[in-house]
C-alpha cells in the first residue's frame, strides 16, 4: 500500500501520474491487481439511462463522467471515500495486490520493483508504506541485514573474549574456526531442506556458535590443566587420551540436551518454529562432531610444544579471576546458608506459577510483535487506520452447498442485517460485501428513496443487469464477494491494527451481535483472514509454549537418568528448571506476552543452562563414586574444577543472546532481554541452589550407596 498526497490528485497532472503508475504496476510480474481513486470500481447510470458497471477512469476515458470534477463529486459520493482517499481529501492510497505464494525472494523482487516505478513517478515518488506484504517484505529484508550484522558482532565479541581468556592466538583463532564451519553447515542444512531464513531462524547461528564455542572451552580448559600437571614422562597420546575421556561423554551430553532444548519445536504446529527445530537438532549435533574433531586435531599440533613448558601456569586471566571470586563467594553461600537459598527459591517459584496463571497472555500481530510504535512501518499504519479506514480486515465466509443461494430475497436481507448489525462495534470503521454494489445497482435503477431492493424480483433483476452491463475489460464487481456459483458470501469488517487478545475479544463480539439477528437460514460464519490468521496463532503461540517446556523437560529428564541415576537427575532438572519458571513468571508479571521469540526462551535456555548442570553432576559422581572422596570434598570439586567454564560458558551465551539487542525488531530485543535474564538464573541454580540440593542427602542416597559398594 502506497500512501500520497493527494492534493493534485484530480488535476489533469494527477491523472496522467496515477494511470501511468497503475499501467506500469500491472506489467509486474506476480502483480494482480492495482486498487486506487481511479481503478476502483464505479455503478452508474448514463445519459441514456444505461446501467454502466466500470471503473472511474475508464468512465471518463469513455465520456460517462463529464471531466475531473465530475469524477472527483462521484467518488467523493462513494463507500470508497475514507477507504482509498482520506475524508479531508489529503490522502490518497494505491493498493498493488501481489500473489507471490509465500515465496520471500518472489515477494522482495515485486516489492524492489514497485517501488523502484513509484520513485519514478511523482504523484508517488515521496509514498509511505504500508500493508501485510510490505511489513513481510519488510521482515524478510531486515533478517538477512540482521544476520550479517549480528554474526559479525558475535564474532568479534568472542574472539575477543577467548584471547583474554587464553592469551594464545592459536587457540582463539582454533575455536573461532570450528565455531564458524559448524555455523556454516548449520546454514547449509538449512538451505539444503529449503528452509526459509526468518528472524526465528537468525537464534539459530548464533546460540550454535556459542555451545560450540563453550564445548571447547572445556575441553581446552582440562587440555590446560593435562599439560600444567604432566609428568617428565607424559606423552602427546597420554594428555590427549585424558582430556577425551574426561571431555567427550560430558559434552556429549550436553551437546544432545541442548539439542533437545532447540528440537522440541519440530513438534510446533507453526512451520517456522517446526523447520527451527529441525535445523537446530541436526546443526547442533554435528556441531559437536565438528567440534570434537576439530579440537582434537588442532590440540594433536600443539601438544608436543606445549609440553615443554610442563611447569604450569604462573598467571590467571581476568576472566579466571572473575570466576573464582564468584565460585568463592558461592561456595560461602552453599556451605552456610542453605536454608536461605531454598527459601528463596520456593517463594520466587510460587510468585511466578501465580504471575503465569494470572497474566499469561500471547501476540502474534506481526506488526506488535516486530516494530516499536515510533518506527516508520508503525506510523504508516497508524495513518491507515486513522485517515484510511483501518489496516485490519476480519473476513466472514457464509458457506451453503446450495447454488444460487446468495440469489434469494431473505439471504440477501440477512447479510443487511449482519452488516447493520456489527457496524455498530467501536472495533469495526466498516462493512463490505456484495450489498454494496447491489445497492449502487438498486439505487441507479430505482429512484424511490429505498438503499436496497426490496423483493426477490428486484433482487434478481438488478443481478441480471449487473451481469448484462459487464464489458470484457469490466470487473466483476461482485467477485471479491461472492462465488460464481452463489452458494459463499464474504463479508469484511474492517478494523483499526489490533492486537491479538483484542481481535480475540472482537470476533466474540461480533459473534454476539449474530445471535442478536433474527435471520431467516444464514450459516454460521467462518471467521477468516490475515487479521484472524495471526490472532488465532497466539494459541498456538501458548500451546508451542507448554508443549516445548513439557517436551524438553521429560527428553532431558531422561538423559539425566541414563547418566547418573534417578536421584541426581531430580536434583538436576529442579536446578535448571526453577529458573526457568521465574524467567517465564517475571514476563508474565510484566505484562509481556509471549510471542515468537519468547516461545523459545524457556527451552532453548533449559537447553543451553542443563550443560552447566551435567558437568556439575559429572564431576561429582567422579569424585564420590570413582575416587571415593567425601561428599563435601566430591562437591567441592564438582563446583570449583568446571566452575571457571561454567561461569565463563554463560558469560559467552549471554553475550550470544545479548547481540539481539541491536536489532530493531521489538521481538528479538525481548528474546536477548529475557534470555540473558534466564541464563544468569540458571547460573545461579547451578552454583547455587545445586550444590545445595546435593547437600541434601534424599538426592545423593543412590551415589551414597554406590561409592560405598565400590569401596
Amino acid at each position: 500500500m502506497f500512501l500520497f498526497k493527494a492534493d493534485n490528485l484530480f488535476t489533469q497532472q494527477g491523472y496522467e501520474h496515477a494511470v501511468a503508475f497503475s499501467n506500469a504496476a500491472k506489467k509486474i510480474d506476480a502483480v494482480v491487481d492495482v486498487v486506487s481513486v481511479y481503478d476502483a470500481s464505479l455503478i452508474m447510470t448514463d445519459d441514456a439511462g444505461t446501467l454502466v458497471i466500470t471503473t472511474y477512469r475508464e468512465a471518463l476515458e469513455n465520456g460517462q463522467l463529464r471531466d475531473l470534477a465530475h469524477l472527483e463529486e462521484k467518488f467523493k459520493a462513494s463507500d470508497y471515500m475514507g477507504r482509498l482517499l482520506s475524508e479531508d481529501g489529503r490522502l490518497g492510497a494505491f493498493i498493488v495486490k501481489q500473489d507471490t505464494a509465500g515465496r520471500p525472494a518472489e515477494r522482495q523482487r515485486v516489492v524492489r520493483e514497485v517501488q523502484a516505478l513509484a520513485k519514478t513517478n511523482p504523484l508517488v515518488a515521496d509514498s509511505e508504506f504500508a500493508g501485510d506484504g510490505y511489513l513481510k517484505y519488510t521482515l524478510d529484508k531486515t533478517t538477512k541485514a540482521e544476520l550479517g550484522t549480528i554474526l559479525s558482532i558475535a564474532g568479534i565479541g568472542i574472539g575477543l573474549f577467548l584471547f583474554s581468556l587464553f592469551g594464545r592466538l592459536w587457540k582463539t583463532a582454533l575455536v573461532l574456526f570450528i565455531a564458524a564451519t559448524a555455523v556454516a553447515v548449520a546454514m547449509g542444512i538449512m538451505a539444503t531442506l529449503g528452509h526459509n531464513l526468518t528472524v526465528i531462524a537468525l537464534a539459530l547461528p548464533v546460540m550454535l556458535s556459542v555451545i560450540v564455542v563453550a564445548d571447547s572451552l572445556h575441553i581446552i580448559r582440562y587440555w590446560d590443566n593435562a599439560i600444567d600437571t604432566a609428568g617428565a614422562d607424559t606423552g602427546v597420546a597420554e594428555v590427549l587420551s585424558e582430556t577425551f575421556e574426561a571431555t567427550w561423554l560430558p559434552c556429549l551430553t550436553t551437546s544432545v540436551t541442548s539439542a533437545v532444548g532447540f528440537g522440541v519445536f519440530y513438534f510446533s504446529e507453526l512451520i517456522p518454529l517446526r523447520d527451527f527445530g529441525v535445523d537446530s537438532f541436526i546443526g547442533i549435533l554435528l556441531g559437536y562432531t565438528i567440534m570434537m574433531g576439530g579440537i582434537f586435531l588442532g590440540l594433536y599440533t600443539m601438544t608436543p610444544g606445549a609440553l615443554e613448558r610442563r611447569g604450569g601456569q604462573h598467571h590467571l586471566s581476568l576472566p579466571d579471576r572473575a570466576a573464582d571470586q564468584f565460585l568463592k563467594l558461592d561456595w560461602s553461600v552453599v556451605g552456610h546458608n542453605r536454608p536461605a537459598t531454598f527459601s528463596v527459591a520456593i517463594a520466587l517459584s510460587i510468585m511466578s506459577v501465580v504471575a503465569l496463571v494470572t497474566n499469561a497472555k500471547s501476540e502474534s500481530n506481526l506488526l506488535d510483535v516486530f516494530f516499536q510504535p515510533s518506527s516508520e512501518l508503525y506510523k504508516a499504519f497508524d495513518r491507515v487506520d486513522k485517515e484510511l479506514g483501518g489496516s485490519g480486515v476480519v473476513s466472514m465466509v457464509f458457506m451453503t452447498e446450495e447454488e444460487d443461494y446468495y440469489r434469494q430475497y431473505p439471504p440477501f436481507t440477512d447479510i443487511v442485517k449482519v452488516e447493520q448489525q456489527i457496524g455498530n462495534l467501536r472495533a469495526i470503521n466498516s462493512t463490505e460485501s456484495y450489498t454494496g454494489p447491489i445497492g449502487d445497482i438498486h439505487t441507479s435503477l430505482v429512484d424511490d428513496g429505498t438503499p436496497y431492493p426490496n423483493n426477490g424480483d428486484q433482487l434478481a433483476q438488478e443481478l441480471l443487469f449487473s451481469e448484462w452491463s459487464r464489458s470484457a475489460e469490466s470487473r466483476d464487481v461482485l467477485a471479491e464477494s461472492v462465488n460464481f456459483t452463489f452458494d459463499s458470501n464474504h463479508l469484511r469488517g474492517y478494523t483499526p491494527n489490533l492486537s491479538s487478545s483484542e481481535l480475540e475479544v472482537l470476533v466474540g463480539k461480533i459473534e454476539n451481535q449474530l445471535d442478536l439477528v433474527e435471520t431467516e437460514a444464514l450459516p454460521a460464519p467462518i471467521f477468516t483472514g490475515h487479521s484472524v490468521f495471526f490472532s488465532q496463532l497466539s494459541g498456538y503461540i501458548l500451546n508451542t509454549q507448554f508443549v516445548s517446556i513439557a517436551l524438553t523437560f521429560c527428553l532431558i529428564f531422561i538423559v539425566l537418568i541414563f547418566e547418573f541415576n534417578f536421584r541426581l537427575a531430580m536434583a538436576g532438572m529442579m536446578a535448571c528448571s526453577l529458573p526457568i519458571l521465574i524467567t517465564m513468571g517475571t514476563i508474565a508479571a510484566l505484562g509481556y506476552p509471549f510471542d515468537f521469540a519468547t516461545v523459545i526462551i524457556a527451552s532453548v535456555t533449559m537447553g543451553l543452562s542443563i550443560d552447566d548442570t551435567i558437568h556439575i553432576l559429572h564431576r561429582y559422581q567422579h569424585h564420590l563414586v570413582d575416587e571415593h572422596q567425601s561428599q563435601r570434598a566430591s562437591l567441592r570439586q564438582a563446583l570449583f574444577i568446571p566452575g571457571r567454564p561454567i561461569v565463563q560458558s554463560t558469560f559467552l551465551f549471554c553475550f550470544g543472546a545479548g547481540v539481539f539487542l541491536s536489532s530493531e525488531l521489538v521481538m528479538l530485543q525481548r528474546f536477548a532481554t529475557f534470555t540473558m535474564l534466564g541464563l544468569v538464573l540458571a547460573l545461579l541454580g547451578a552454583v547455587l541452589l545445586l550444590p545445595s540440593l546435593l547437600s541434601v542427602s534424599f538426592f545423593t542416597k543412590t551415589s551414597v550407596e554406590e561409592a560405598k559398594a565400590t569401596a
